[in-house]
């Protein structure tokens, strides 16, 4: 191969263009990475951000395919970052996962455009990745309306 052979998307960089990226938003360390593992198991690409802020940084990076994000974090609430992401270029859909949802913020969370889903914790894990995984498909196929279909 010469270097200015192009490099097959199996071998380089290109494909990670090409997979979706889930950024999993959540101050619990234990329950980020169970959703990352979950994710991970169905094939899915996720990072990590432990507050809104972080994650905020992260997707005004751009790149990301979808955002999972708990309401409770510090340094920025989920719901102040959902409201945030309006002003990104790109902002990607949003699938809420948070144990605290009384009937106003689900009410709330419904008449955001953004928002796809909303698990209430505890949840199902394999409702979760199916979800995920329909959400992350219609993004990486450039779709701006993942599904309008709500979880509670």
């Amino acid at each position: 191969m010469h270097p200015e052979d192009p490099i097959p998307l199996s071998q380089g960089s290109a494909d990670t263009a090409v997979d979706p990226l889930v950024l999993v938003a959540d101050n619990d360390m234990s329950v980020n990475e169970l959703l990352r593992d979950v994710l991970a198991k169905q094939g899915i690409r996720t990072e990590g951000a432990y507050d809104g802020v972080s994650a905020l940084q992260r997707l005004s990076e751009g790149g990301v395919s979808l955002l999972v994000c708990d309401l409770d974090m510090p340094a920025m609430g989920g719901k102040e970052l959902i409201i945030q992401l309006e002003r990104l270029p790109q902002a990607p859909p949003v699938i809420v996962v948070s144990g605290f949802l009384d009937s106003e913020t689900h009410e709330q969370l419904d008449a955001e455009p953004l928002v796809r889903a909303v698990f209430r914790k505890p949840f199902d894990v394999f409702a979760f990745a199916a979800r995920v995984g329909e959400v992350a498909a219609c993004a990486k196929g450039g779709a701006t309306d993942a599904g309008g279909g709500r979880e509670g």
